[in-house]
């Protein structure tokens, strides 16, 4: 390590870097550009939310609830009895409750 705690020569194998941020400093400062880079800073932070692949949910989700379809399927709205037995058929199916 060197005597300013960096690795190797300091990072001087890559001036662009510098050179980025000093492009990146410039356009900030100047007063008609400014809405060009807001609208690269939007672009690059969709690009990089797209190109992270997420893992898929472990951990499926079910909801029971009241709805319009339990209405229309049985003419009536769901009782205590009715939502205690769709949660025990998801207790049963090893989901937790």
């Amino acid at each position: 390590m060197s005597a300013q705690g960096r690795p190797g020569n300091g990072g001087r194998d890559r001036p662009w870097v510098l050179l980025g941020v000093a492009v990146l400093g410039l356009l900030a400062l100047a007063p008609g550009p400014r809405h060009l880079l807001t609208l690269f800073e939007s672009r690059f932070t969709d690009l990089l939310f797209v190109s992270v692949q997420r893992p898929a949910s472990e951990h499926p989700v079910a909801v029971v609830a009241k709805d319009q379809l339990f209405i229309d399927q049985f003419g009536r709205e769901p009782g205590r009895g009715d939502m205690a037995r769709a949660l025990d058929a998801v207790a049963g199916a090893g989901g937790q409750v």
